[in-house]
């Protein structure tokens, strides 16, 4: 039997709604039949891949805007629909319309009423079966044993920041789940991330072997400082790979500037090298 899900008609006048460009206001309408499924729970990104059909990194960005827009909500480690809950009340209940409907029937013939009775019976079968889950349970129960990526992700960082002296992240609460996810999709996954924070590791300056200012002498890089976009970007791009230097040390003075006059020529930008936190280190 398949479920049902309330739509309101206010959405014709919604601009969050009315602004969506068309293949995501379809996807939005997708995802809201996923939402109807998992009573409120969009599952894991690969689940919802496949039971889209789409690719995991163009869903995972889908969904970034949709939240943006305020169309879908972060709810502890899971995103449902924005006011799920209130506008999805649970308030048909078949018994009632069963029983009304059974007395209705007592003054019709045996034959009306065993038929009647028949159907009725079926009805609350079917009821029972969506509340148990039905159909719905086995795909449950696939999502509850697929792997936990974003917790691999966390493990991945933990294992280079054990052996270069990073803080180790200790907990996986929902914004951060949702940080791992939004990177594991640009990086096409755990493996590409375990290969991100091997590059990480091996990088001087974020490993603290390159002098800092004395501001910024003991900064060192954290689990949250990957997942911001900017820094995670600049990772795979090679911002934090080691440079070239003369005799065995760092280039500086003359030579670092006439390295960044290069950058500059060809488009670089150099604005706010001197600060760590923003995620480019001093001479990129």
């Amino acid at each position: 039997m398949s479920r049902w899900f309330r739509y309101y008609d206010e959405a014709l006048n919604d601009p969050k709604v009315q602004t969506l460009p068309g293949e995501l206001f379809k996807t939005w309408v997708n995802l809201l039949s996923v939402a109807s499924k998992y009573n409120g729970k969009l599952p894991v990104i690969s689940e919802l891949s496949y039971l889209l059909r789409r690719r995991s990194d163009h869903l995972q960005r889908d969904l970034n805007t949709l939240v943006e827009r305020g169309l879908f909500d972060l709810v502890g480690d899971h995103l449902e629909p924005h006011n799920w809950q209130r506008r999805q009340y649970k308030s048909d209940n078949s018994t009632a319309r069963v029983q009304q409907h059974r007395a209705e029937k007592r003054n019709v013939s045996c034959n009306d009423d065993e038929t009647s009775t028949e159907t009725d019976t079926e009805s609350e079968t079917e009821q029972n079966r969506t509340e148990k889950g039905g159909a719905n349970a086995p795909l449950r129960r696939r999502a509850d044993h697929l792997p936990d990526e974003p917790k691999q992700a966390m493990d991945a960082y933990n294992l280079i920041a054990e052996r270069v002296g990073w803080e180790i992240a200790q907990r996986l609460p929902g914004v951060r789940r949702q940080k791992l996810r939004a990177r594991l999709a640009e990086c096409g996954g755990i493996e590409g991330w375990k290969a991100a924070m091997a590059r990480a590791g091996q990088s001087d300056f974020l490993t603290g072997k390159i002098p800092k200012n004395d501001e910024h002498a003991h900064w060192r890089p954290t689990l949250d400082f990957f997942l911001q976009p900017k820094s995670f970007t600049r990772l795979m791009e090679g911002s934090y790979d080691n440079r070239p230097r003369t005799n065995g040390q760092h280039r500086t003075g003359l030579a670092a500037a006439l390295d960044q006059a290069r950058e500059y020529a060809r488009g670089g930008d150099f604005a706010d090298t001197a600060v760590p936190e923003d995620g480019r280190p001093p001479g990129r």
